[in-house]
């Protein structure tokens, strides 16, 4: 846990003396040693059983990251207008339970989220069966259906890229054994007709995933050409379009940035490496406390390796 998460959890989220003194007793060890907390503690009866309070404090642990990065995770937000979308359906409260998926199908529209607007989608027809009125039922077969095929559509293209991306890793995590089989895979791989040039997914996701791949082949064969070059400069204007999408977007757009400054260091561009390095660092700082998550540091801290 950060400094950020442990404030809250210590503020908002448990007032049980016994599990904060434990907590408290738990930070302050550099390597968590038991057997020194049972010796800490062996006077004080509510810590006879160790277990037990252990366990609980774990729960608790767990419910208070949770709350706490509701209020910037997408897919939390989403999961839980769908959980009461679904209770109030379960009541019988059909507006209500239309009102929290609306809301949740405004936030998957704006993030890219196909998956669960896929889910959105499968909910609302849900309600329309449940009421039997003949204008929603319509209205599912003459506009849903027709944005369902779309979110379908979508998700299988987010599906065959992500399988791509697997498949390179699985190549690229064997670098060191640089077998012409491996080659030959990372070629195969690359000529796939989902990375041509002509053939760029349209959706966030997929279209990262395009660029990523681009990337990955020049580092797994060290072959930096200008067309690489190219596209993870198009991918960080891409990505610099909507300014108010990049702070959602911060792991993608650090980690992007951090592949342009490989490509820039390695074709000898080193006044733009420079540039993309303090673009990165005012970005990065202008980031808040609960947005830095600990990815988005560990990409950062990159820039500060001594060798890339």
């Amino acid at each position: 846990m950060d400094k950020h998460e442990k404030r809250y959890f210590k503020t908002h989220s448990y007032k049980n003396s016994d599990l904060l003194n434990l907590f408290d007793a738990i930070n302050k060890q550099k390597i968590y040693n038991e057997n020194k907390l049972k010796k800490v503690f062996r006077n004080n009866p509510v810590f006879v059983n160790f277990k037990v309070l252990k366990s609980n404090l774990l729960k608790v642990l767990i419910k208070s990251l949770s709350d706490y990065h509701s209020s910037i995770s997408v897919d939390s937000k989403l999961l839980n207008l769908l959980q009461q979308a679904e209770v109030f359906e379960k009541k019988n409260l059909i507006e209500i339970a239309e009102d929290f998926l609306g809301k949740a199908e405004k936030i998957a529209a704006d993030n890219d989220r196909h998956n669960y607007l896929l889910m959105i989608v499968y909910f609302k027809t849900k309600l329309s069966r449940a009421t039997s009125l003949m204008p929603k039922l319509e209205y599912y077969l003459n506009t849903e259906s027709v944005k369902e095929d779309t979110y379908l559509k979508t998700v299988k293209t987010n599906i065959a890229y992500q399988r791509l991306f697997i498949k390179s890793h699985i190549i690229y995590n064997l670098s060191s054994l640089k077998s012409k089989e491996n080659l030959q895979a990372a070629k195969s791989l690359i000529k796939s007709p989902l990375l041509r040039e002509n053939n760029k997914p349209s959706d966030f996701y997929s279209l990262n995933q395009y660029y990523q791949l681009h990337f990955f082949y020049s580092m797994y064969t060290n072959k930096w050409s200008s067309r690489v070059y190219i596209q993870q400069k198009e991918w960080i204007s891409y990505l610099e379009e909507d300014k108010e999408k990049l702070p959602i977007r911060a792991l993608t757009y650090i980690g992007s940035l951090v592949n342009l400054m490989v490509v820039q260091y390695k074709l000898n561009k080193n006044e733009e490496f420079e540039n993309s390095f303090g673009k990165s660092k005012l970005f990065f700082e202008s980031l808040s406390p609960k947005i830095r998550s600990e990815a988005i540091v560990s990409n950062f801290a990159v820039y500060n390796a001594p060798t890339i």
